[in-house]
């Protein structure tokens, strides 16, 4: 293990115990401790100890203990409505739908109290981020509609391309929103916006497949959309950004 290697390993796990602020500083400081020890591997793990063993040397504040409460809900929201895809809990329609506004408003109260002073070139890659998110939601959404109304395609043929498309579209959703999470908490706290995007799309999906099995009249697919998903979208793009802001 070089130096560099030491460094980064060490950077990552610092700025999780810490809020970012405070982990740049952290790091500066082993920084400087590492520059003066030998390149060789061995050296830096005899004298520093392994990263992980240095990151743990450090205590957290009470206000870690509030994020990993944080994290923790959040995260297991985004696993529940992917699970829900795959069982009989998209069913919970009121239980569902409390969840997720419950998510989208924990994630944007996190972000008002979380402080303002981090550094924004953290931020680079948040926007083509969200852009893509967004980009790859609206083509399945379009895909799916178009299915849907396919006049080529027997019942069972659409069903299945539509149940594909939610699985796929919803496993990126899942990656996304626990990679908007770290990433808030490692670098900045506008990375909230890609979670709660995450959210978003996981419920969408989630919504259509209760559309999927529940649904037998063409007619009402429109309305049903209309009363089921439109609040969703609005209540989790607005979330999105202000979260951007």
């Amino acid at each position: 293990m070089n130096k560099k290697m030491y460094l980064s390993r060490f950077s990552r796990l610092a700025r999780w115990r810490l809020p970012a602020d405070e982990a740049e500083d952290v790091i500066a400081d082993y920084t400087e401790l590492v520059a003066a020890q030998p390149e060789d591997g061995e050296a830096l793990l005899k004298h520093l100890g392994s990263p992980f063993a240095a990151s743990m040397q450090i205590k957290p504040a009470k206000e870690y203990y509030h994020w990993m409460a944080v994290f923790a809900l959040l995260g297991l929201c985004s696993v529940y409505f992917f699970c829900g895809l795959f069982c009989r809990w998209r069913e919970y329609e009121i239980f569902n739908y409390v969840l997720f506004y419950f998510s989208v408003g924990l994630a944007t109260f996190w972000k008002g109290i979380l402080p303002k002073r981090e550094k924004r070139q953290n931020c680079r890659n948040l926007v083509p981020a969200v852009i893509g998110t967004a980009a790859l939601s609206i083509a399945s959404s379009f895909f799916m509609w178009s299915t849907m109304w396919s006049q080529e395609l027997s019942g069972e043929q659409a069903a299945l391309i539509l149940r594909s498309c939610a699985y796929i579209t919803s496993i990126i959703a899942l990656i996304v929103s626990l990679t908007g999470l770290i990433r808030c908490r490692m670098y900045h706290r506008r990375w909230l916006a890609l979670a709660i995007m995450g959210f978003t799309v996981l419920f969408i999906c989630l919504l259509w497949m209760d559309l999927l099995t529940r649904l037998d009249n063409a007619d009402t697919i429109l309305p049903w959309i209309q009363r089921k998903m439109i609040p969703p979208f609005v209540i989790g793009t607005a979330g999105v950004i202000w979260s951007l802001c």
